[in-house]
């Protein structure tokens, strides 16, 4: 193994990992938005580009109400006011349709209204995505145990990494998930998430929805790319923080995507529960990398004024510097991700002065869909049917970070913006060049 000057190992396993994960991006993308048909990739030559700057919702745009009349005397100007009143969302902020001429696309409405009334003033609507090689997590779930193995209880615990702590960590300690929603019934071969509940029926997630996969062969009967990942990620929580009380909320659709007005949306409405943690493994990057608007307004509004919440989120993995928001906020605590003993950054973690601390995410085994996996590009059918697999992406090391939180509040009574700041000041003195702050499970 060696080591770059970025603190990363550059093995023949990262090379090869970096590889598939790039052969993933055309078909997978393709595949997502095929299944969002209101949702783009910007550039509009992403598959000839091979690259993709940010995903968005065509044909509206985000404006804080009070330059509601600035855009819209504009859009009238430019022909692409829709007169249908907007949609009123939290905090003051309208989603407007507009009209895109031919041979525009929304972007491009946004930059004319850039030209005339100052860059931010409104956005495209973007949509969020589960956190990864651009669109999922940095690799694809692996089988770690064959379902005849699954069968016992101890080999299904001696498989977990991180392995499942002090039965009273995180008591009285609520968690809200938001995620792609829990697969029904998981607690029968995943008995450590036994009381990790959705908010409502509409939160458990059909693990099979897509049902053509990129190279346009049949996958019914395989799980979908993303599949068990809000399951997943619950279940790392539980093992930092057995005791923790686990709401899951679906807000990703079958494509992955979710358009960032809702997603604000749904963590205010999730505030009413009062939760002490919000964890979320999505993301976005941003036109011209101007803060998320709706994600912005949501902390003014609502978030600043909830004594002691803290939202923790993944800061993706693209091994770019580039800010992923949310977790680029600087209310949010942005995860990255380390190897398990944390001696590099993992070959995919976006990185920059904005990530606030790294946690293990490489190679992490949690629960899982009870079905087998077909892989995006080759059809590389792998029997994951035991429903325990292997997972890497910054989306699994924030839920260790969301659980070391729920742990400490439960060990010493603070509420979880001071056991946050606890931590990070424990990562600060575990720092390593090429890294960052560190956490250990």
């Amino acid at each position: 193994m060696s080591e770059n000057g970025d603190g990363f190992g550059t093995s023949a396993a990262s090379e090869r990992a970096r590889e598939a994960a790039l052969r993933r991006l055309v078909p997978e993308v393709r595949t997502a938005l095929n299944n969002a048909p209101d949702v783009r990739a910007w550039p509009p030559s992403w598959d000839d580009d091979e690259r993709v700057d940010y995903f968005y919702h065509s044909s509206s745009v985000l404006t804080r109400d009070r330059d509601l009349p600035r855009v819209r005397d504009v859009l009238r100007e430019l022909g692409a006011w829709r007169d249908e009143g907007g949609d009123t969302l939290i905090g003051g902020v309208t989603r407007l349709g507009v009209n895109v001429r031919e041979s525009q696309h929304t972007p491009d409405v946004v930059e004319d209204l850039d030209r005339r009334l100052g860059v931010g003033v409104a956005t495209v609507d973007h949509a969020f995505v589960v956190t990864g090689y651009l669109h999922c997590p940095a690799t694809e779930p692996e089988p770690v145990i064959t379902p005849a193995a699954a069968a016992d209880p101890v080999v299904v615990r001696d498989a977990l990494w991180p392995s499942v702590g002090d039965p009273s960590a995180g008591r009285d300690v609520g968690v809200s998930v938001v995620d792609t929603g829990l697969l029904s019934g998981a607690s029968a071969w995943a008995p450590w998430i036994e009381g990790v509940r959705p908010d409502t029926s509409a939160d458990i997630e059909d693990p099979d929805q897509i049902k053509i996969n990129a190279i346009e062969h049949e996958i019914v009967g395989f799980a979908d790319p993303y599949a068990g990942h809000g399951t997943f990620i619950s279940g790392v929580i539980r093992c930092i923080a057995p005791a923790s009380d686990i709401v899951v909320e679906r807000i990703l659709g079958v494509a992955g995507f979710a358009r960032e007005s809702r997603l604000t949306q749904q963590i205010h409405d999730a505030l009413a529960r009062s939760p002490d943690i919000i964890s979320m493994s999505a993301g976005c990057y941003t036109r011209k990398n101007v803060p998320s608007l709706a994600f912005q307004t949501l902390w003014e509004e609502r978030l600043s004024q909830v004594g002691g919440v803290v939202l923790v989120a993944a800061a993706g993995n693209q091994s770019a510097t580039t800010p992923f928001w949310p977790a680029a906020f600087p209310w949010c605590v942005g995860v990255g991700s380390m190897t398990r003993d944390g001696q590099r950054r993992s070959w995919f973690s976006n990185h920059g002065a904005w990530v606030d601390v790294y946690a293990p995410g490489e190679e992490i085994v949690n629960a899982y869909a009870h079905m087998k996996y077909k892989t995006i590009v080759d059809g590389e059918v792998r029997d994951t049917s035991a429903g325990i697999v292997e997972w890497s992406g910054t989306s699994f090391s924030t839920p260790i970070v969301t659980g070391l939180i729920a742990a400490r509040m439960s060990r010493t009574g603070e509420n979880a913006r001071q056991a946050a700041d606890a931590l990070l000041a424990a990562a600060r003195s575990q720092f390593r060049p090429g890294i960052g702050p560190r956490l250990f499970p």
